[in-house]
């Protein structure tokens, strides 16, 4: 070949097939960085969410045993439990838990006044105020809320009441322990984030420690309790 020859082929740059290959490689590196990229995103997004996710639930179980181990009057009805108590400052508290739309889980605050006073049914007199938060969005369609007797005895829905389970006494458990119709502990079961790929089990469990297993009210010892 002659040296002319030689210059002419420098002058044309790239072949075609040249260009082909680069244009390829150039593809395949560019879909490599938008795919490390967007897992990397994802990666991120997936950890925030676990975390918020975590700090719901925590917060969910902290709130539910509070409300049970404070309340002196828990009221249950269908998807819904009322928990009452009297605070060191002579105020009244109610916490409403309720399934909503089978949905959400919310939890509605309700203030009375000092001096107001508790009875069977909860705080008396006329509320200050009252606010309410969502505390496990996306839950379960399932009823979360249950209860037992100082006899670790069920209680089940029987139309529009609570009635014990039919189930024979542990020898080691005392007939009035068992037979107690007071609500000595109360379960939160759910799920967070139902209708997502990953739900989330929630539960807590806790002792209702100012309720009498005798009557299920308050007594004189056990009526002012901590905020």
């Amino acid at each position: 070949m002659t040296l002319l020859t030689r210059l002419r082929n420098d002058q044309r740059g790239f072949s075609l097939p040249d260009t082909i290959v680069a244009v390829i490689v150039s593809a395949l590196c560019m879909t490599a960085i938008v795919g490390g990229t967007i897992a990397a995103n994802y990666a991120k997004l997936s950890v925030d969410v676990t975390a918020n996710t975590q700090q719901q639930i925590a917060a969910a179980q902290t709130r539910w045993r509070n409300d049970v181990d404070h309340a002196t009057v828990i009221i249950p009805a269908v998807e819904q439990v009322k928990f009452s108590y009297v605070r060191t400052d002579n105020t009244c508290v109610t916490s409403t838990w309720a399934l909503v739309a089978k949905k959400n889980i919310t939890v509605t605050q309700t203030n009375f006044p000092a001096g107001s006073g508790i009875g069977v049914t909860g705080c008396l007199g006329t509320e200050t105020s009252h606010a309410t938060e969502t505390v496990i969005p996306d839950s379960g369609a399932a009823d979360p809320f249950s209860y037992r007797n100082a006899g670790g005895r069920l209680f089940q829905w029987s139309g529009a009441n609570l009635v014990l389970e039919a189930k024979t006494r542990d020898l080691q458990v005392s007939e009035v322990k068992w037979e107690s119709t007071a609500y000595k502990s109360a379960v939160l079961n759910t799920t967070i984030n139902t209708s997502t790929a990953r739900p989330v089990t929630v539960t807590a469990d806790q002792v209702a420690n100012r309720v009498s297993i005798l009557n299920g009210t308050t007594s004189a010892t056990t009526k002012f309790v901590g905020n």
